[in-house]
């Protein structure tokens, strides 16, 4: 990762992108993994990024091994970021030293400077549109700079957070150069999207209207999520996209080379229901642990061959919900992303929960395409009718099942008669999830790229990495998947 310089020398012929996305690795976590990986393969379609973004983000985990994903010629500089906890904690450390041998003093100013960084973080979260605008305020001038000095071809920022939009926008208007708003959530209709006063909840809808309006071209995850969007400018609604999130196989190569206890023996004893991910209420409630706890209660021996594992964060008020209905959590804390992938492959059933809240039905979480090509089955709990779950049963034929305490275990309990059997795992093979492959996906981020630059359209073929002239494509196909092998179940049959 490259840190500060302004001398980057390349060609003059080169199409550069300012990628903008305050969350990029060494931080980690599920949203980093789409910009990071339009940034890896962007350069096998004749476009080069450079990635501006914060050294860390507070409140996410850090995940070092993703920076190696990152190319060695793509440059990625950093812009700093206010963090009142870390601030605090190394204003109040050389103090805490001092008073070693006092425990009692020492464990005050401990405290001082936890609650004083505790009230900065919360007098930071007011800002508009968040935490991030005084990264994207001192990030601007210095943009400025490097887009007149990299002859920057255009500009791409991610949501979130919103101030990813904002920095493009304060940039756009003072360059003219094109920009690509990319949407992979959604901001005030998402399901998480917090309830707060109608001052903030009113300055939140007229920026995410400029956000979708200033933007050369806007890109969201599925085509109910673009429609979503492109209600709020109907006067443009042909600059709306969709490039849906994937799998980057390289990384499931890279994880099916760690070794797990599954392939010493194929079959085990013990039944291992595996999610992966950050366990919230916002997923789940509390009919989860009561279909579990009823599964396990009807068979005295289960309990002891049923494994739970969470691969992430749990917290608290689940793990007491757990524990009430007497189902054991086994959990692991944040994992790099290729040990996450690993256990994945190592279990014997996938869990994905239909995400709740408003609007929640549209959601297709981005792990689900890494939950598609480990070829594991796949246990989708929420509506039929989601666009998950039909993601999930069209290509894979998953079992799903309703979000009720009888429906649950009556699903675990047919799921754990096949196991006993020997049952087979199911296979989803690659060619049926080409279209949702990472380096694919660039390619179509390379396309918009060169429709908004006025560049010539580029042949298709193998590496994607022939330039000519040709025709523009018609806007319906625009949404279609780049490569020429159809999924086995389209996106747009999903949305429907």
């Amino acid at each position: 990762m490259i840190d500060g310089s302004e001398n980057h020398g390349a060609g003059s012929d080169e199409k550069r992108v300012l990628m903008i996305a305050c969350a990029f690795p060494p931080t980690g976590g599920a949203g980093v993994q789409r910009t990071l990986k339009f940034a890896k393969y962007l350069r096998h379609h004749g476009w080069t990024p450079i990635v501006w973004s914060a050294p860390f983000v507070p409140h996410l985990p850090l995940d070092p091994s993703m920076c190696y994903e990152l190319p060695s010629d793509v440059e990625h500089l950093t812009g700093p970021t206010l963090d009142p906890v870390g601030r605090s904690e190394k204003m109040f450390a050389p103090a805490i030293r001092r008073l070693s041998r006092f425990p009692r003093l020492a464990s005050k100013a401990h405290g001082l400077g936890r609650r004083l960084g505790a009230t900065g973080r919360k007098w930071l979260d007011l800002a508009v549109p968040d935490a991030q605008f005084f990264w994207a305020l001192r990030s601007r001038d210095r943009l400025r700079r490097i887009i007149r000095t990299r002859r920057i071809s255009a500009i791409f920022s991610s949501y979130s957070p919103a101030s990813n939009h904002l920095l493009a926008s304060w940039l756009k208007r003072s360059t003219g150069l094109p920009w690509i708003a990319d949407f992979r959530d959604l901001w005030t209709d998402d399901q998480r999207y917090p309830a707060g006063s109608r001052l903030r909840i009113a300055l939140d809808h007229r920026l995410e209207r400029r956000f979708v309006r200033e933007p050369d071209a806007v890109t969201a995850t599925t085509t109910v999520q673009r429609d979503r969007l492109a209600e709020k400018v109907p006067d443009q609604r042909e600059k709306f996209h969709v490039i849906s999130n994937g799998v980057d196989f390289e990384d499931m190569d890279r994880a099916s080379q760690r070794a797990t206890r599954r392939d010493a023996s194929e079959r085990r004893d013990t039944f291992r229901l595996v999610f992966a991910g950050q366990f919230q209420s916002t997923s789940v409630t509390d009919d989860y642990f009561g279909g579990i706890g009823r599964f396990l209660a009807g068979d005295v021996g289960r309990a002891d061959r049923f494994e739970f594992r969470i691969v992430g964060q749990v917290s608290e008020a689940l793990r007491s919900a757990a524990r009430k209905h007497g189902v054991h959590l086994t959990t692991t804390g944040y994992q790099p992303h290729i040990d996450a992938i690993r256990e994945m492959m190592d279990a014997d059933m996938l869990l994905i929960p239909v995400p709740l809240g408003t609007n929640a039905d549209w959601c297709v979480p981005a792990k689900t395409y890494e939950y598609l090509a480990t070829g594991r089955p796949i246990l989708v709990v929420g509506p039929e009718n989601s666009m998950l779950s039909r993601l999930v049963t069209c290509t894979q034929g998953a079992a799903a099942t309703a979000c009720r305490v009888d429906a649950i275990a009556t699903t675990l309990r047919e799921i754990w008669m096949r196991w006993q059997e020997g049952g087979s795992p199911t296979h989803v093979d690659r060619v049926a999830l080409a279209p949702f492959e990472r380096k694919a996906l660039a390619g179509r981020l390379a396309d918009l790229l060169d429709e908004v630059t006025h560049q010539p359209q580029r042949v298709r073929s193998a590496d994607r990495t022939t330039v000519a002239l040709a025709a523009p494509r018609p806007p319906a196909a625009r949404h279609m998947p780049s490569t020429s092998v159809p999924p086995v179940c389209p996106p747009e049959e999903i949305a429907r």
